[in-house]
């Protein structure tokens, strides 16, 4: 998994993005977002050692999967997701709580983390998540081929999503 180190909320142009490897402490100033990407054609004992993460709902959502294939990235997907956020709470992986908005988006549950925000997306192989205090934020990954950031998604007018970078991901 890699990171960008801070991605700004002002319009860019279409550009390629270099995914840097994250520093072993990390630390989200007020004002950035942390953007990463991970791949999520994980292998097996890494898959396990991330589902023992997992809350027994997750396991259970896990579970209905027909496709292994399926069922692997979303537990990639969320012991990932847990893995990640983790550090920037100073918590396990395994003790963050989730609620889950009218649309199912997942948020942190808890008084302690209500300034902490994210959003995921995960298409094919491809996870993509933004980090942000106090503020709404949002990823989106198109297609395996092209993913879209957005700093602060509660600002974007639809007009204004022609000027989102549209992020080539690594070969």
């Amino acid at each position: 998994m890699k990171s960008t180190s801070e991605a700004s909320s002002e319009p860019t142009t279409t550009r390629a993005l270099e995914w840097c490897t994250p520093p072993p402490e990390l630390s989200l100033p007020a004002h950035a977002v942390h953007v990463w990407r991970a791949d999520l054609e994980l292998e097996a004992a890494y898959l396990r050692r991330l589902e023992r993460n997992l809350s027994t709902d997750e396991r259970t959502r896990a579970s209905r999967f027909r496709f292994a294939r399926d069922r692997d990235r979303f537990i990639g997907a969320r012991g990932l997701l847990r893995e990640i956020l983790a550090p920037y709470l100073n918590a396990s992986p395994g003790r963050l709580s989730f609620g889950y908005g009218a649309h199912g988006k997942p948020f942190l549950a808890g008084e302690e983390h209500s300034t902490l925000h994210f959003n995921v997306s995960h298409s094919f192989d491809v996870m993509l998540l933004a980090i942000a205090h106090t503020r709404e934020v949002g990823v989106d990954v198109g297609n395996p081929h092209v993913v879209v950031a957005l700093a602060d998604e509660s600002e974007l007018a639809s007009a204004d999503l022609s000027y989102v970078p549209r992020i080539e991901p690594e070969p």
